[in-house]
Order: C-alpha cells, then sequence, then structure tokens
C-alpha cells in the first residue's frame, strides 16, 4: 500500500477499530472479528483498484506468498498446486496408520477445516503470547520463525510481539523497583543481537536468540517455508535439535585462511593418492616385467641347450663314422662314397635359423652316448654292431653304425640291411641273399671289414626296409 492512498486510509481505520477493542478488553483473547478484518480490508480494496474480474488469476493477492495472485475471494486458496495430490495422499490408509491414527476414527485430511478453525476461536482462550514466558521459564527452548514472503503470519507481527514479550527473569518485576520502560524484547546489550543464518554458507535469513528463545527470519520464504526452502528448513529443524556439526558456526562462509586449512589437507591426499595409484603402476610394471624376463631366460636356455646338443651329435656322428668303413665296395671295385668328405662335399647344407633348427631335430635321435654299442667276434673277425630303435637304421654285423640318409647322404647309400637276431649277415658272409659280403683285405690302419655288394643296374636300394 502507498501511504496516503485511499487503499492505506481504509485500511488504517479497521485498525484502529482493532486496537479500541483489544483495549476494551480485559485479557487478550485469541481470535477478534473485528481485527480479522483488517486483513479482509486490505484484500478487498487491493482487489478493487485491479478492476480485474474475480475470476481473474491476478484478482488478488496471495496471502500466503505476497509475490503471488490468485483469483478473489481465493487469495491464495488455490495455492499450492500440489495440493490436489496432498488430499488423496493423506487420506490413504496406510498413510493415516503410519501417523497412529484410529481406524475407527473415520477422520479425512482437508487442507482447511471449518471445524479445526473454529476451536481455534474460542472466546475464553487466553492468547499465545500469555503461555510463552511461562514455557520459557520451565526451561522450554522455544523457536519461531517466518518466511519474509509471508502475509497472514508475518515476521513484522512476530518481531512486534517479542519486542513486547518479557521472559527469562524479565517478567519479574520486583516491587520496590521502578518500572521498566522497555522491559520485553531481546537484549542486545547483553549480546542477543540479530545476525546473518547461513546454511552452507549462503545467507540464508537473519536470528536472533536470548534466553532460550531463538527467532529466525527465513529469506526467500512463503508461509510454508519447507515448500520454498526445504534444505533450508531441515538445516532450521537439525539446528534447533542439535544435530552434531550442524551448527551455525559450522555452516557459515569459510574465511581465506580457513578454506587454506581446508584445501591444504585435500591436496595432500590427492597427492597421497596419485602417488598410491603411480606405485600400483610401477608394481604392476616390475611383476609383469619379471614375467618376461623369466620367459626370456627358459626360452634362452632351451634354445642355448638346443644348439649346443645339435653340435655335440654333429660332431659325434662325424667320429663314428670316421671309425666305420669307407663307403660301400661294390665288386667291379667301385666305391660309392669315400669318408665324410663326400658327406661334406656333396651335401646341401640346411642355411637360415629356421632350416637349421629343423634339421637339427630331425639328428636327435642320432646314436650317441646314450646308445649302447656293442663288439662280437665271429671267429677271427671282429664285427661292430649298434643297439638302435630309430626307424631305418641300418644294423647289420659289420656294418655302419650310423645311419647317414637322415644327415643327408646320398640316396646311393641309402640301403637298409636286415639281421638276424644275433646280428648275423646270414651265412657265407652274404647279407639277405642279396650277394653281399664282407672284404677279406683288412689293412693294419682299419681293423673293421668293408661291406661289398654288387652294383645295382636299374634298381633303388632306399631305406623303407626292402629293395624296389
Amino acid at each position: 500500500m502507498q501511504q496516503g492512498s485511499s487503499i492505506a486510509a481504509a485500511v488504517e481505520q479497521k485498525h484502529r477499530e482493532c486496537t479500541k477493542e483489544l483495549g476494551n478488553l480485559a485479557t487478550t483473547p485469541i481470535n477478534s472479528d473485528v481485527c480479522d478484518e483488517v486483513l479482509d480490508t486490505l484484500l478487498q480494496e487491493k482487489f478493487q483498484a485491479t478492476k480485474l474480474k474475480k475470476e481473474d488469476p491476478r484478482a488478488c493477492v496471495n496471502v500466503y506468498d505476497i509475490r503471488l495472485t490468485d483469483t478473489f475471494s481465493s487469495c491464495g486458496m488455490n495455492w499450492p498446486k500440489d495440493l490436489k495430490y496432498m488430499t488423496p495422499y493423506l487420506r490413504r490408509s496406510d498413510v493415516l496408520n503410519a501417523l497412529n491414527i484410529p481406524a475407527d476414527e473415520q477422520v479425512v485430511w482437508k487442507e482447511c477445516s471449518g471445524a479445526v478453525g473454529q476451536a481455534f476461536k474460542a472466546k475464553k482462550s487466553a492468547s499465545a503470547h500469555t503461555l510463552l514466558a511461562n514455557l520459557i521459564r520451565d526451561g522450554t527452548e522455544v523457536l519461531m520463525f517466518n518466511g519474509d514472503q509471508d502475509l497472514i503470519c508475518n515476521h513484522i507481527g512476530n518481531t512486534n510481539l517479542i519486542s513486547a514479550l518479557s521472559w527469562g527473569g524479565e517478567e519479574i518485576q520486583e516491587s520496590n523497583q521502578p518500572p521498566r520502560k522497555n522491559p520485553g524484547g531481546f537484549k542486545p546489550e547483553d549480546g542477543e543481537v540479530e545476525e546473518p543464518w547461513y546454511v552452507n554458507g549462503v545467507e540464508a535469513g537473519t536470528f536472533q536468540t536470548g534466553r532460550n528463545l531463538t527467532y529466525v527470519k527465513i529469506f526467500n520464504a512463503s508461509h510454508m517455508v519447507p515448500l520454498d526452502q526445504p534444505e533450508v528448513s531441515q538445516m532450521l529443524l537439525n539446528q534447533f535439535i542439535r544435530v552434531p556439526g550442524l551448527d551455525r558456526e559450522s555452516q557459515k562462509p569459510k574465511t581465506e585462511e580457513q578454506k587454506g586449512d581446508e584445501t591444504q589437507p585435500k591436496e595432500e591426499e590427492s597427492g597421497s593418492n596419485d602417488k598410491e595409484i603411480e606405485e600400483a603402476t610401477w608394481n604392476a610394471y616390475y611383476r609383469a616385467g619379471v614375467v618376461a624376463l623369466v620367459v626370456v631366460i627358459i626360452l634362452t636356455a632351451g634354445l642355448v641347450f638346443f644348439v649346443l646338443r645339435n653340435r655335440r651329435l654333429l660332431r659325434h656322428a662325424i667320429r663314428l663314422n670316421e671309425s666305420r668303413p669307407r663307403g660301400v665296395h661294390y665288386e667291379d671295385g667301385t666305391r660309392s662314397g669315400d669318408s665324410m668328405d663326400s658327406y661334406d662335399d656333396d651335401v646341401e647344407r640346411p642355411t637360415g635359423l629356421v632350416n637349421t633348427l629343423f634339421s637339427g631335430l630331425s639328428r636327435w635321435h642320432r646314436p650317441h652316448h646314450g646308445h649302447q654299442h656293442r663288439s662280437t667276434s665271429r671267429g677271427n673277425k671282429k664285427y661292430y654292431f649298434a643297439g638302435a630303435g630309430g626307424t631305418g637304421l641300418a644294423v647289420a654285423a659289420g656294418s655302419p653304425a650310423v645311419q647317414l640318409d637322415t644327415f643327408g647322404k646320398r640316396d646311393s647309400l641309402d640301403s637298409i640291411l636286415e639281421t638276424d637276431d644275433e646280428g648275423s649277415a646270414g651265412t657265407d658272409d652274404e647279407v639277405g641273399g642279396s650277394g653281399a659280403h664282407y672284404t677279406d683285405n683288412v689293412d693294419e690302419e682299419d681293423s673293421v671289414q668293408e661291406l661289398v655288394i654288387g652294383k645295382p643296374d636299374s634298381k633303388t636300394i632306399t631305406n623303407n626296409d626292402s629293395i624296389v
């Protein structure tokens, strides 16, 4: 309202009538119809000034939130819109049971009950302000709060009430003391001053407290504070019942020094976490490196063993063949080959790592010291033979003990001579009836008999246990 306007004049007149009636009563009543006309007059005058129809949602001020409007004469009764969900919810049987409402009472929730409203207008009931002082004196802590956008229960009215209220010893007046000019209200001289009130570092209103009475004015809040400021409302309740860690001091904004104190541990904690992550990463790398190193060592050891064993077998085979007959004599006096020189000259040796490895693997079944080399005498002749289990190894009395074909020897030498169980080459120095015999020409340097066979014309001697 603008002071001096027709609206202000009409409201001020109703206010004078209210004050006059209260002055004529011995006790302050809980309700006065004359005083109720102050707000009704305000709403009526404001509606007429708009010159809008009653159905217009802008026709009337919302008495619960002066930032809003409503139709006339609802003036806020249609607010908030969520009320349409509240009625069915608060009538549900499970909700009534949770609220410990007996089923036999058959009560239903209603936003504004006329019966309840009339009960608050009991003519002989005393006003609440006559009870507050006694509650505080008995040790009861009292919290009063208002949303600053509420009109029907506005913060100016509660501020005036507290200013006129005597409590906490102030209501007791000694008979020998002069009457106080202003005995009620908070005592700023005793530190009971109005201060900013914070929630999570943000100014949410003001508070003033002293002698078990606290008053809080909440910013940007209507008649229904929890609807507009739910988090602030929760903090208000938590502080009032003293939930640990949520006192007013803890909600104030932090100074630069406090921020530094708070961020330092966080930075250290962050650095610690980064260090732990880095250490875990390096540990993982270390374990992976150890495993890889072990694998490499095993493979390297296996390769070295293979190469050394391969060379040992090869040298052993060469030495063994050098002590055996120098090739095979044919009946016409020619020879099929002479010593290992023929092998070295004629064989195409493997090249490359892979071929060398495969070639080496093919020689691993060569006779070595682990095989049993035996000798036997037949008459005045000495025969050498080797006990070997490899397939295709030529075993005969006095025959070479090494299967040269798997070394890459020419196919003309790849012959197989079968023996009987005693290692004999048959009778009359014949082997398998093929006409092969051993020479009797034993020189002083070579005590091993040489094998003489007929030179084949169109036949090829193979290692498949037969002649094709």
